[in-house]
């Protein structure tokens, strides 16, 4: 895994945990089963909707790429010269072995062109048209979170507003409509005693 990745992750639930803390809250009012099934059936209702059903699954499939080595072009570059070098002295033909026992893909391609006699010319045409298709394909699945992650603001708003209630918000809200529903003036004043002394922030 990419150490970004890792410092991302340690960073991202560290100040969410951290918050919480400050504020006071119980790691229970993070947890709301109600609110994450709206927010997250509605964030990934949104963009399956946007996006085709074969482009929404491969970007969940994707996904073992964050804890996956990256890879890098300085690791193929020795295995390429060994390749050049012995095409030069031995003749293109000997590289029909590698051609077949290959394990990069892409590497593999390139090596079967040469050997069946491909112009060099139309090889690099075939490999850069390879490249663009890949890289088309490969932006889907990253377009397919970033829609996800526009759509998830909005509809948590929703969930945050849909989540059960405390055992105290429910109790208030049923006081205050039983003393409203009083038509007397002293029940008003005793309500407006009763928040200011009593429960001023979930009353209000």
């Amino acid at each position: 895994m990419d150490i970004a990745t890792i410092i991302g992750l340690v960073l991202g639930l560290g100040a969410i945990l951290g918050g919480a803390v400050l504020e006071g809250l119980h790691f229970n009012s993070l947890i709301q089963p109600t609110a994450a099934l709206i927010v997250l059936g509605g964030t990934f209702g949104a963009a399956f909707i946007s996006f085709p059903l074969s482009a929404a699954i491969q970007a969940f499939k994707d996904l073992k790429l964050l804890i996956s080595a990256p890879e890098t072009p300085e690791a193929i570059i020795p295995v390429i010269l060994e390749l050049a070098n012995r095409a030069r002295k031995n003749g293109i033909l000997s590289l029909e072995e590698d051609s077949k026992n290959s394990k990069e893909l892409f590497l593999r391609k390139a090596l079967t062109l040469c050997v069946d006699g491909v112009e060099p010319k139309d090889v690099q045409d075939i490999l850069e048209i390879d490249l663009a298709t890949y890289e088309e394909h490969a932006k889907m699945s990253v377009e397919f979170f970033e829609a996800a992650g526009g759509y998830a603001p909005t509809i948590g708003i929703i969930g945050r507003r849909s989540r059960p209630h405390s055992r105290y918000e429910q109790s208030c809200r049923r006081l205050k409509a039983g003393i409203r529903h009083s038509s007397s003036l002293r029940g008003d004043h005793l309500w407006s005693g009763y928040c200011q002394y009593s429960l001023p922030a979930v009353c209000h």
